[in-house]
């Protein structure tokens, strides 16, 4: 057996393109591409000093006291300690934040690697063939969307690439994808989950103070 026999069935292309196809036939709106909050707070000297451009994934109940307690405390107002894989994923979308291609690239990425990661048992065999191959088109191909724009893929220590997911060993029994297009699904909805439930922000030290939100 050749490489080329152990090659996917599918291309990125044909992952995108899915994706675009399963966003079409929703009739409620979904935003194109990832969106970031911009959350400016007063400036704090010293070590209490936050920085500018800072990435993070928030839970939206909770964007309100965060802010607050940043403003209050500065640095030390940060009570909260961010998961490394949930991060990255954060910063890769903020570094693809004018390419809507690879924000999906990044997004379905990181919903296989979180399953690949923590596999049910259920998806033992077939699924997780299917998912190891998600992430070689999307991650580890010469064509891969990663390798070609040189994107840091996530670290093999990094969980939690999303700061949630629908799949647990109990749905997983009742939810097998047979196929990258019923993986895309899989992906999409919880894309939409994660940018709704969670809020991708973008923390600065500013003078000008809080900015709503």
């Amino acid at each position: 057996m050749n490489m080329d026999d152990r090659s996917p069935p599918f291309t990125w292309q044909d992952l995108f393109f899915a994706w675009t196809l399963t966003r079409s036939t929703h009739d409620y709106y979904v935003p194109a591409s990832v969106r970031f909050t911009e959350i400016l707070l007063p400036s704090h000297e010293g070590y209490l000093k936050i920085g500018s451009g800072i990435v993070d994934w928030w839970p939206a109940e909770q964007v309100s006291r965060r802010r607050s307690a940043l403003s209050r405390g500065g640095s030390l107002g940060a009570y909260w300690r961010p998961r490394k894989g949930t991060l990255h994923t954060a910063e890769l979308l903020y570094e693809c934040k004018d390419n809507l291609e690879l924000q999906v690239a990044v997004l379905i990425a990181a919903s296989a690697w979180d399953k690949r990661n923590t596999l049910p048992y259920s998806w033992r065999g077939d699924v997780s063939r299917l998912l190891q191959q998600v992430l070689e088109v999307i991650l580890d191909r010469p064509d891969s969307p990663f390798r070609q724009h040189h994107l840091p893929a996530w670290h093999h220590r990094m969980r939690d690439a999303l700061p949630m997911t629908i799949i647990n060993e109990e749905f997983a029994e009742c939810t097998r994808p047979r196929n990258y297009k019923d993986f895309v699904h899989i992906a999409f909805i919880e894309s939409i989950l994660a940018t709704t439930i969670w809020t991708l922000v973008l923390v600065s030290d500013d003078r000008r103070g809080l900015r709503p939100v």
